[in-house]
């Protein structure tokens, strides 16, 4: 609870901590309440994760290092039957990506879990390179990508991320 609706309710002042997205029921005071959804703030840091490490992703910036920030320190990504771990290797990732690489996502699911969320998204990366004015580009890949979130001292990260890619034939 924060200190204003302590001040305003001090009934439900019981030293009482509880994750915003553990799931769990807190009493205080003859006081029951169930806790089942992320807060709004919790929401908006997801949201806010996701576009940062969109943006990392195909900047690379600094050496792949924000990508990679927006993993846990034992974070995995998992492609196919490979399996990345570690802010070093996922930095790598980062790097070895193809120039003028561009990704959207899309339809963003936040689901709560026991352990933080987890999150789905829908992927499209394409690259667009030639010169200005000329621009020339192609579909690189479609994805779906499901996380493992977890809220940490520093903010919501990434904790796995599975990417699965959907075959262009699949697509209707």
């Amino acid at each position: 609870f924060t200190a204003s609706a302590a001040e305003t309710y001090p009934m439900l002042a019981a030293p009482t901590i509880v994750s915003p997205l553990d799931g769990g029921t807190v009493a205080a005071a003859g006081f029951t309440a169930q806790f089942t959804a992320p807060a709004d703030a919790d929401y908006v840091e997801i949201e806010q994760l996701y576009m940062r490490n969109n943006i990392a992703f195909d900047s690379a910036a600094d050496a792949g290092r924000r990508y990679a920030d927006t993993f846990t320190a034992d974070g995995v990504l998992i492609r196919g039957g490979d399996r990345v771990t570690g802010p070093a290797a996922l930095a790598g990732v980062a790097t070895s990506g193809t120039p003028g690489i561009h990704t959207w996502i899309s339809n963003l699911t936040i689901t709560p879990s026991k352990r933080g969320a987890t999150g789905r998204i829908y992927a499209l990366t394409m690259v667009i390179n030639g010169e200005p004015g000329v621009k020339q580009s192609a579909t690189r890949g479609m994805a779906t990508i499901d996380d493992i979130l977890v809220k940490t001292p520093g903010g919501w990260r990434i904790k796995q991320r599975t990417i699965t890619p959907v075959a262009a034939e699949s697509v209707r």
